[in-house]
C-alpha cells in the first residue's frame, strides 16, 4: 500500500511518520504531502467552481487547493513501476 502521511482530508496535515511500515502484515508505505489545504480558501474556490460561472484557470486553481500532492508518491511509483502489477487511486468521497 502505498499512501501519504496526511491523516484527514480537511487539513491533509502531516501527521503520521513517512517510510514503511507493516499493518496487520501488510507493507504499508507512507510519502509527505507537499503542503496542507487552507479549508476556508479551499471552501471559497469550490463554491466559485460549483454554483458562479468561472474560466478554466479557476477550476485548475481550485484542483489544485484541493490536495493532496505527494511528489514523493509520484517519483516512488516512477522509480519502481516494474515492482507493481497494479495502480488504484481512489477519492476519499
Amino acid at each position: 500500500v502505498l499512501t501519504t502521511c496526511a491523516r484527514d482530508y480537511i487539513t491533509w496535515r502531516n501527521e503520521f511518520s513517512s517510510g514503511l511500515e507493516s499493518i496487520n502484515g501488510i507493507p504499508v508505505r507512507r510519502f509527505p504531502v507537499s503542503r496542507e489545504r487552507h479549508p476556508d480558501d479551499f471552501g471559497r474556490r469550490s463554491k466559485l467552481v460549483f454554483t458562479r460561472r468561472h474560466s478554466l484557470a479557476d477550476e485548475l486553481s481550485w484542483l489544485s487547493s484541493e490536495g493532496p500532492t505527494s511528489p514523493e508518491l509520484l517519483a516512488h511509483l516512477r522509480h519502481h513501476e516494474q515492482e507493481y502489477d497494479y495502480c488504484i487511486f481512489f477519492s476519499y468521497r
